[in-house]
């Protein structure tokens, strides 16, 4: 599922209420949600940029925060 950036808040949490609930509603299920951002910056992304999503990846505990 692609997700518009402009309704994305409002979609996660659709997601969260019709969907996730839903499955973990079963005492017995074991779920795992997993999801990937992806940006492009064709003229290169700025340091101020960089480092603020970078400090919020950590912060709320994202695996993987790598920059290419």
């Amino acid at each position: 599922m692609e997700v518009n950036p402009s309704t994305a808040k409002m979609r996660l949490v659709q997601l969260a209420e019709e969907i996730i609930s839903v499955l973990s509603s079963d005492p017995n299920a074991e779920l795992k949600v997993t999801m990937e951002i992806s940006a492009d910056f064709p003229n290169g992304v700025s340091d101020q940029i960089k480092r603020a999503v970078s400090e919020n990846a950590n912060s709320l505990g994202f695996k993987t925060k790598d920059w290419e």
